[in-house]
């Protein structure tokens, strides 16, 4: 049984049905770089990537942006990245476009020159591109603001399963940004993005349970919801305040509903499905 958490109040759009309009902010993907670097592959990465081969220019950079087996050097980290780029390497092309909206590594943040390379690896395929280029049209970085141009890259993202770009699509359709509000589609896109962890989508999605958007009203799987994202944040949301309005059988069985949640998604991330 999950236990239960501090208390906590509405992430994302339900604060402006609260009366407290809260700016929303969609998630913004960082550096794509290797979980796991081995510092003895430098000398022979270094050596392929001064022969011009991609791949190792771009692990070059990983190892500055890193600071695995030399010290932690942004500026070179973007030099290495850009040679990659330039031969038209997408993961490279995105983590310049990331130290262009930063301001890691260059002279200067560029929003445009980001928009430039997330464009080169959006187009390309690459999920975290597709991403931040809907970011960067949502807020106007680099480019006019524009929530249709928004909305496509998101969903290119979102399609291939990217939580955070399911996550800023539902809050396009939830906030009514990009045409009409669309609730049973931000239920949707919630849905996909809470049950592969994500934590905000976790709570907007009891939020829409609670308050009947998209779906019939349902306390017992709004406070499951609610309760899941509160035990992996522990921050506050709307749980508490509907367990005030739940009998003692209802509870039981959204911490039961709670668990089974919980036990799902860790499956899901064990498994990669």
């Amino acid at each position: 049984m999950i236990a239960l958490s501090t208390p906590i109040i509405r992430f994302g759009f339900i604060l402006a049905f609260c009366g407290q309009l809260s700016a929303q902010v969609p998630d913004f993907r960082p550096l794509r770089t290797p979980q796991h670097i081995q510092e003895h592959n430098f000398a022979g990465i270094k050596k392929l990537a001064d022969a011009g081969v991609d791949v190792a220019q771009s692990s070059l950079g990983d190892f500055y942006a890193t600071g695995t087996g030399v010290p932690k050097d942004y500026t070179e980290a973007a030099n290495w990245y850009r040679k990659a780029a330039e031969q038209g390497l997408a993961s490279a092309q995105f983590n310049l476009g990331f130290m262009y909206a930063s301001g890691m590594g260059v002279p200067k943040s560029d929003d445009a020159e980001a928009v430039k390379w997330y464009l080169k690896a959006a187009e390309q395929g690459l999920d975290d591109a597709q991403c931040n280029l809907g970011r960067m049209f949502y807020w106007g970085r680099g480019v006019p603001k524009d929530y249709a141009e928004a909305e496509k890259w998101y969903h290119k993202a979102a399609e291939q399963g990217l939580a955070s770009a399911q996550f800023n699509l539902a809050d396009l359709y939830a906030y009514g940004e990009y045409a009409h509000k669309d609730y049973v589609e931000a239920l949707k896109w919630y849905r996909k993005a809470a049950e592969q962890g994500h934590i905000k989508a976790q709570s907007n999605l009891g939020a829409m349970y609670e308050f009947g958007l998209g779906v019939p009203k349902n306390y017992v799987e709004a406070y499951a919801w609610y309760n899941l994202a509160s035990v992996t944040n522990n921050k506050e949301n709307g749980r508490d305040e509907i367990e005030k309005l739940m009998s003692p059988e209802e509870r039981k069985r959204a911490q039961r509903r709670s668990t089974e949640l919980y036990e799902e998604i860790a499956a899901r991330k064990k498994t990669g499905k």
